[in-house]
């Protein structure tokens, strides 16, 4: 599983903490985190990152909101939400009104930003990481119905194309039934009149 996270600079301590306190996720489901530093992030990494991620994280706080780039990643990763995860993680209580991502559920999901509590490790590990985990379940578990849908489809296109077959092959043989018929028919009856 992969998995992008999307901070700035200045929240590089919000990120460090909450990749110490996904370790379960990380180590359960092989999750690799592949971080974007804003503004150190190149645009070809991130559109690259982004086709191959199942879950995007969007540290959001009023440092990121503040950043042309970040903004503009936060937008990319929305418009992939049909095919991956979006999930923003609130730092501080920034606006997010008008926002691509205003709309998504995010972390903690009782709506309070992770420096409201007195202990930002223990909103991280409490609050954040529980959630990182439902989510890396739901993917896995949507990736296997995906796998056994697509199984399901191959099987039933093997089925059609071998029914078909089959249907045209008799097709085929008719002709060659019924012209043999003949034969043996026009056989036996000049036969009985030899005899």
């Amino acid at each position: 599983m992969r998995a992008i996270c999307i901070y700035t600079q200045k929240d590089k301590k919000y990120f460090d903490m909450f990749l110490n306190n996904i370790h379960v996720s990380r180590n359960h489901q092989r999750m690799k985190i592949i971080p974007h530093e804003h503004s150190n992030t190149k645009k070809i990494d991130f559109k690259n990152d982004i086709n191959s991620a199942d879950i995007v994280f969007l540290l959001v706080s009023v440092d990121a909101m503040n950043i042309t780039s970040w903004i503009e990643d936060a937008n990319l990763s929305v418009k992939y939400c049909n095919k991956i995860r979006v999930i923003p993680i609130r730092i501080d209580d920034t606006s997010w009104t008008k926002k691509s991502f205003e709309n998504l559920q995010c972390l903690p999901i009782n709506g309070r930003s992770i420096k409201s509590y007195r202990d930002y490790s223990d909103a991280f590990c409490s609050e954040v990481a529980p959630e990182v985990e439902k989510t890396c379940q739901e993917v896995i578990s949507s990736r296997k119905l995906d796998k056994q849908q697509k199984q399901r489809q191959y099987n039933e296109s093997i089925y059609e194309k071998e029914l078909l077959f089959y249907e045209q092959t008799q097709k085929n043989l008719q002709p060659v039934i019924i012209g043999g018929f003949v034969v043996v028919v026009v056989g036996i009856l000049s036969f009985s009149q030899i005899f």
